[in-house]
């Protein structure tokens, strides 16, 4: 399978599109001053995960998976066991393997594993899980999670992009 399709779904709740189109356009270069309006809201509210939620997904946009992996990481600290901090890290982790261009999916897989302890009908935990074990080699396994995204698709138009992944 198409593995770069198999990444820009994994993205899906990042707001990219599932086309496979739209992924490559991750912006490089942040605006003046992005990071720093970002930090001071942080130094003021240290402990707010959800503005660490949304400043990972805002770096996960601007291609900085290290710091994505950062925030999502104190968000996790913050309150152990959150789907979205588990989701984002496990993308972020996903990210920073394949933009290095080394085969190192294991930690981001953990992180959706995580996820589907706790909810294993969760539609992007099962896609991202099946994204990450493909990449693995444990096509078996795979096929597992792809069929249950399959059944947990949220429109007809993702469940079509996943069958035609499939082959199907």
């Amino acid at each position: 399978p198409d593995t770069r399709l198999g990444q820009s779904l994994a993205l899906t709740e990042f707001d990219f599109e599932l086309s496979g189109q739209s992924y490559g356009m991750a912006l490089n270069i942040p605006p003046d001053g992005f990071r720093q309006q970002w930090e001071s809201k942080l130094a003021e509210d240290p402990e707010n995960v959800a503005l660490r939620l949304q400043y990972g997904r805002l770096l996960l946009k601007y291609n900085r998976a290290d710091a994505a992996i950062d925030q999502f990481g104190r968000a996790l600290e913050l309150e152990p066991g959150n789907a979205d901090a588990l989701a984002g890290k496990g993308v972020a982790l996903y990210e920073k393997a394949y933009n290095e261009n080394r085969n190192e999916y294991e930690p981001a897989l953990k992180q959706f594993q995580a996820a589907l302890q706790r909810d294993p009908d969760d539609f992007s935990a099962n896609l991202n899980a099946a994204v990450c074990l493909d990449q693995l080699g444990r096509t078996e396994e795979a096929g597992k999670h792809w069929s249950r995204a399959l059944e947990l698709a949220p429109d007809e138009k993702t469940g079509e992009q996943i069958r035609k992944h499939l082959g199907r």
